[in-house]
C-alpha cells in the first residue's frame, strides 16, 4: 500500500465561512434544521434555552469563527449529531447549484467508517480517504470511537489523526462529534494530537440526559 500523504500542493489558509445570511437569519434556519432533524427520528424537541445557546454559538462560528473546526463532545444522546447534521443541511441548502462544480457541501462519515476504507482487508480504499480528506467541508461523527491506529501491511498508521492533521495544516472546515471529553483525547490520541484539537477546533460541550431515552 503506497503512504496516504497526497502531493505536496499549495495550501490554502482560509476556512469557509457563511457569507448568504445574517446572523439572525443563519440562526432561525440552523433551529428549524435542528427541530427537522429531531421530528424526522420521531422525537419530541423539548426547547431549553441551553440548545438555543449552543445553536447560537455554533451559528457565531459558521459566520466568523477564526479556527476552521467545531467540536460538538460530551454526553450520549445528548444532541451532538442532531445540531451537526442541522449545521450541515442549512450549508448544503444556502450553496446548493444545479452545478455540481459550483455547490458547496459538507459531507458527512463516521470516524469508525473512514478508518474502513483503509482497513477493508485486502482492497483498501485510499481513493475514497483522500477524497474525504481533502473535502472543502467534513463533518465526522463519533470522533474516539474508531481505533486510534491500525496495522496496514505490516505497518502502523493513525488514518483519522493523519486526516485531521491534514485538515488543520490547511484550515479546511471541518465538524466533529464525540463523547470523548479533552482528557480522554489526550488519552486516546496523544499530547501531540490533543493539542492541536485545541489549535483546530472550537468546541461546544453537551452534558444533558440522552433524549434517546426519553
Amino acid at each position: 500500500m503506497r503512504s496516504l500523504q497526497t502531493p505536496q500542493q499549495a495550501i490554502s489558509l482560509t476556512t469557509f465561512r457563511v457569507d448568504r445570511a445574517g446572523y439572525e437569519d443563519l440562526r432561525d434556519m440552523v433551529e428549524q434544521a435542528y427541530r427537522h432533524e429531531v421530528a424526522r427520528r420521531n422525537g419530541r424537541v423539548e426547547w431549553t434555552s441551553d440548545i438555543e445557546k449552543k445553536i447560537s454559538t455554533a451559528t457565531k462560528w459558521l459566520i466568523n469563527g477564526k479556527k476552521p473546526g467545531l467540536l460538538l463532545f460530551g454526553s450520549i444522546g445528548s444532541g451532538k449529531t442532531t445540531l451537526a447534521r442541522a449545521i450541515m443541511r442549512t450549508i448544503n441548502y444556502l450553496y446548493y447549484s444545479v452545478y455540481r462544480d459550483q455547490r458547496k457541501e459538507i459531507a458527512e462519515i463516521s470516524a469508525l467508517n473512514l478508518v474502513k476504507l483503509i482497513a477493508s482487508g485486502e482492497k483498501p480504499d485510499e481513493e475514497s480517504f483522500i477524497r474525504f480528506q481533502k473535502r472543502e467541508m467534513l463533518f465526522i461523527d463519533d470522533l474516539g470511537l474508531e481505533p486510534a491506529a491500525i496495522k496496514n501491511y505490516g505497518n502502523e498508521i493513525l488514518p483519522v489523526v493523519d486526516l485531521l492533521y491534514y485538515r488543520h495544516d490547511r484550515m479546511l472546515f471541518t465538524i466533529c462529534t464525540s463523547n470523548l471529553d479533552m482528557n480522554d483525547f489526550e488519552q486516546k490520541y496523544g499530547l501531540r494530537t490533543a493539542s492541536r484539537f485545541y489549535e483546530m477546533f472550537n468546541r461546544i460541550g453537551f452534558t444533558n440526559e440522552d433524549y434517546r431515552k426519553r
